[in-house]
């Protein structure tokens, strides 16, 4: 049996965690900031960007939300902390974020290197199948969490859902990451670009994986709420939103700069009267962010 003391220690550094993984977040998005106007917002107004905007400053919400609604602004503090309300906005926030990352990969990958319509039939497929695991195991964790009727009652998350969404992240993410490495296994050459969807992406699973494993076990072995698991779900959004939002943000620069060299390309042959024909391609045509709906 632990200690009281040795139990409030362990809150105390629990609660320490969980505020560092906000103010990281924060941090990432003051950095950022001015390439986010400079590279995002002088173009218009489209699905990728929502999808940044939601990325970015809805998890970032999320992530408050996770650090305030424990405080104990309504009621007692600990048990407002177990309520079955609080449980659920934490499941629905993990699964929107969990969701978004799905989208990101799935257009990066969609415009790299699936635009047949054969590859986008695959691809909605597979988003498909995660999709459906993913919902599922999300109704186990929804249903464990309303029969608290007491707020007071701890309950930790059903096992079953956890792994059932362990499952289809594993499945989605190694899928994209195998797509990728057959490119390049049958002679695509690694670009700037693939190189960072690759290392971001490889990144992101992992990070993910680990945090996933440490809520499986914090829902298998824990007995004693310490605070942990709100901490690693503080993570969990943290690296959501950093890798997710720092992924989109990469790849819009990367495409403006490329954009830039084509029209300095085009300019030197027009000029040499080599290409005089030649047409500039269109921003939007070049490698930058797409959607299915083009």
């Amino acid at each position: 049996m632990i200690s009281p003391a040795v139990q409030y220690s362990l809150f105390q550094v629990a609660g320490g965690l969980s505020i560092s993984a906000l103010a990281v977040q924060t941090t990432d998005l003051i950095l950022h900031f001015s390439d986010e106007i400079k590279y995002l917002w002088n173009g218009r107004l489209n699905l990728v960007t929502i999808l940044y905007i939601n990325v970015r400053y809805l998890i970032l919400a999320f992530q408050i939300v996770n650090q305030v609604m424990p405080m104990g602004i309504i009621g007692d503090p600990q048990a407002f902390q177990h309520s079955s309300v609080v449980r659920i906005v934490k499941a629905n926030s993990g699964l929107v974020c969990m969701i978004f990352m799905k989208l990101i990969l799935l257009l990066r990958a969609y415009a790299l290197y699936y635009r047949s319509f054969a590859g986008k039939c695959f691809l909605a497929g597979m988003l498909f199948i995660a999709l459906t695991l993913e919902l599922t195991g999300h109704a186990f964790l929804v249903q464990s969490l309303t029969t608290i009727t007491e707020c007071g009652q701890h309950r930790t998350p059903n096992t079953n859902g956890l792994i059932m969404v362990a499952i289809s992240e594993t499945i989605f993410h190694l899928s994209v990451f195998t797509m990728n490495i057959k490119k390049l296994a049958f002679g695509k050459k690694r670009t700037p670009l693939m190189t960072l969807l690759l290392r971001q992406e490889l990144f992101m699973f992992l990070a993910i994986s680990t945090i996933l494993v440490a809520l499986l076990l914090n829902a298998w072995l824990n007995t004693l709420d310490l605070g942990f698991g709100r901490a690693c779900f503080a993570w969990f959004l943290a690296f959501v939103s950093m890798g997710g939002s720092n992924l989109l943000l990469s790849l819009r620069k990367f495409a403006v700069k490329d954009h830039q060299r084509r029209i300095l390309r085009h300019t030197a042959s027009a000029i040499a009267d080599e290409t005089p024909e030649q047409n500039v391609e269109s921003f939007d045509d070049s490698i930058c962010l797409t959607t299915f709906f083009e």
